[in-house]
């Protein structure tokens, strides 16, 4: 048993290693992922008086899991191509992206807990509506992903 743990600890110790350059984009992503997690669990059970529910958080758990996979996954190829600087770019961009979403989630979330706060609801209003101006094909994109979703 010991030895198991031991193989563990070190397999743990080199990945880390190895994914050292994108040690704070995966930290950053965790806190949104955990930031997240904890609104919405908080706004379904103080508004909405819901009990925790092991498939949602089943869910966000799975979701943050392929981030990480598919950064590390990357990572891993830019790096094998020597090309690992325009993996990091790539990673960058779609870490922004997660983390955008993310925000836009908590801040929903937030809103629902404190109706009353105007500074909430104000960069709630600020980053899922005014942001949209200036990146035209999110609009189209959240448009277009509606509409799949109606049918």
């Amino acid at each position: 048993m010991e030895d198991l743990r031991t193989i563990i600890i070190v397999s743990l110790s080199s990945l880390m290693a190895y994914l050292s350059p994108i040690n704070g984009i995966l930290f950053a992503v965790t806190l949104a992922f955990v930031l997240n997690f904890m609104a919405g669990y908080l706004s379904g059970m103080l508004v909405y008086k819901e009990d925790f529910d092991f498939k949602k958080a089943f869910s966000c758990f799975s979701e943050a899991c392929v981030f990480v996979v598919f950064v590390a996954s990357v990572f891993t190829i830019g790096e094998h191509m020597d090309n690992a600087g325009e993996a990091l770019v790539s990673i960058s961009i779609v870490t922004h992206v997660v983390l955008y979403f993310y925000a836009v989630n908590v801040f929903k979330n937030l809103k629902r807990i404190f109706p009353g706060s105007q500074w909430i609801a104000f960069c709630y209003w600020l980053i899922s509506f005014e942001f949209m101006k200036k990146v035209p094909f999110l609009e189209t994109f959240l448009k277009q992903r509606k509409e799949e979703q109606n049918g």
